[in-house]
């Protein structure tokens, strides 16, 4: 109830609900109460009648325990993490009370998804995440680790499917609930969440080939069927069952396969797009119905252009239903076909060969793998400098007050932040002075 009064929610040192990020303006922060604090003078900038509610516990506070410690501290609480919370709680309800800040402390005692947390240095005012919660859109920040999505709208095309007055979604299917987090909580897909809040009825089969399964579905009567990131192949009789429409995030026949949407920036692509086709035994080979396309930015990231496509693949979702003619379905040509595979941690790596390359690996790859050198050191944050000149890869040529600039082969980069192994993300230039490296050494 306190989190639909609120128009930020700030989560800090405690686990996200997901259904809580996809809804609503979120920032979450795994840090202290000064990286907290910092980020709320930073929205006041912007806007000081903004209002949050703090996110500020997990399950462990309120019962701490104490053991003797020595004569002078004899008491010490066993879970440091836990009192390091309880502090950062009190500093930021402190600051919000001087600040006139309507401040609401939500305490979960479940938790509905995945740590979402980020150490990172750019939460400063002119944040884009910021930006976007002061615009009231949504916010999902992914920790390291993470894997943005690589398959379209499932959440906003069963939202979408639910509210059409002229649509009725009959049940939906979807995989079974699954433990998550270090606890192992057992947690619903986002799209069993929408569906049983619209009330429709959710059928969670392990396997979708099993006979009992596919009866059951062949007892339900329907017109279409809408597939999407299901990771299962639907077997021949439900294909027969009613026409299925599936929709993929390239311009078809070109990149299918499992990441479409980074296959695009890796190799620069000028536009992208969204193919509505109807299924058929192969793996994205079914007849088109229709393509939208929308133009890349040549800085464009994934999540960027991922938001962009979800909004194009929901507006062809409702098109299809709506306007469906099997009739006028184009075969696809084979002889065109390219194909892209599943992203591996190792696709990250780089040797500072070519820096455009590089440049459109860390738009494909952030936040996932991202893009990383020899040593583990993480690349964070790059511009494209050049993408010219030749020289020594990885030799630092350059150092200013926020970044630096490695030379590739062909091209170079600017980098204005990195992760070491085990490390917060930190500024290149701290990270530099920490090394004792200048211009002409290698970045190791």
């Amino acid at each position: 109830q306190e989190v639909n009064k609120k128009d930020i929610v700030f989560n800090c040192a405690a686990s996200t609900s997901h259904p809580f990020s996809m809804k609503e303006p979120w920032i979450d922060l795994d840090v202290n109460s000064r990286g907290v604090i910092n980020v709320l003078e930073a929205i006041r900038r912007f806007n000081r009648d903004v209002k949050f509610v703090h996110i500020g516990t997990s399950t462990q506070l309120g019962k701490l325990c104490y053991k003797p410690a020595d004569e002078k501290h004899p008491e010490f609480p066993t879970d440091i993490y836990s009192a390091n919370k309880m502090v950062s709680e009190k500093y930021v309800l402190i600051y919000a009370k001087a600040h006139d800040l309507n401040s609401t402390v939500v305490r979960l005692s479940n938790v509905f998804g995945p740590r979402a947390s980020i150490h990172s240095s750019d939460f400063t005012f002119n944040n884009y995440f910021i930006g976007l919660a002061l615009q009231g859109k949504a916010i999902t920040v992914y920790k390291p680790g993470s894997q943005l999505r690589n398959v379209l709208y499932v959440d906003d095309a069963i939202e979408a499917l639910i509210a059409a007055d002229d649509i009725e979604v009959v049940s939906v299917y979807t995989q079974p609930d699954k433990p998550v987090g270090r606890k192992a909580i057992l947690t619903p897909p986002i799209v069993k969440v929408i569906a049983e809040k619209g009330n429709i009825p959710v059928i969670q089969p392990t396997r979708l080939r099993d006979e009992a399964v596919v009866n059951g579905l062949l007892e339900t009567s329907c017109d279409m069927i809408i597939v999407a990131a299901y990771g299962q192949i639907l077997p021949k009789a439900i294909l027969d069952h009613a026409p299925c429409v599936n929709l993929h995030a390239s311009i078809l026949p070109q990149y299918r396969g499992a990441s479409p949407i980074q296959q695009s920036l890796l190799n620069n692509d000028p536009q992208s797009g969204v193919s509505a086709m109807w299924m058929d035994e192969g793996l994205d080979t079914g007849a088109i119905i229709k393509i939208e396309t929308l133009s890349i930015g040549a800085d464009e990231m994934v999540s960027s252009l991922y938001d962009r496509l979800t909004n194009t693949a929901v507006k062809l979702t409702l098109d299809v239903i709506r306007h469906w003619d099997r009739k006028s379905a184009l075969k696809q040509n084979d002889a065109e076909a390219t194909h892209c595979k599943k992203i591996l941690k190792s696709d990250g790596l780089i040797d500072f060969s070519d820096a455009r390359e590089i440049y459109n690996r860390y738009r494909a790859f952030t936040p996932w793998p991202g893009i990383f050198i020899e040593s583990g050191l993480k690349i964070k944050t790059i511009r494209l400098e050049e993408a010219e000149s030749y020289g020594d890869a990885g030799i630092i040529t350059q150092i200013d007050k926020e970044s630096i600039v490695v030379q590739c082969r062909k091209g170079s980069l600017r980098i204005l932040s990195v992760q070491a192994p085990s490390k917060q993300e930190t500024s290149v230039v701290d990270y530099l002075n920490g090394k004792r490296i200048g211009c002409g050494y290698p970045l190791v």
